[in-house]
């Protein structure tokens, strides 16, 4: 009865050494899965950050070549009236010049600028 006895105690000892080894091989396996899914989260929230990145930058070169195009041709209507006013002045006085210049003016009110007609 004693043999007995002591088998018992072994055995649960035994069980508990397995429980112990269990818990412990779940929890790495849980780490494991755990880091997958970080992975996975992260490497998806880094794909949708760098897409939005992209989408920025687009959005702000789109405008900004907008802005230079218009920037161009406001450039070149100020252009084409200067050439007007000087080949004007070169012969008119500066009154005929100034009429001239409000005659052959066209205003656009969406954009504010004065184009030569």
């Amino acid at each position: 009865m004693k043999r007995n006895l002591r088998r018992i105690v072994e055995d649960r000892r035994q069980n508990l050494g397995k429980i112990q080894q269990q818990r412990q091989t779940f929890h790495t396996e849980l780490q494991k899965i755990r880091d997958k899914i970080n992975k996975h989260l992260l490497d998806k929230l880094e794909n949708e950050i760098q897409q939005d990145i992209e989408a920025a930058e687009q959005k702000a070169q789109s405008q900004i070549e907008r802005f230079l195009s218009k920037f161009s041709d406001h450039e070149k209507s100020l252009v084409e009236l200067q050439k007007n006013i000087f080949a004007t002045k070169s012969f008119a006085t500066d009154l005929q010049t100034c009429l001239s210049v409000v005659k052959k003016q066209e205003y656009d009110p969406n954009s504010q600028v004065v184009k030569a007609k």
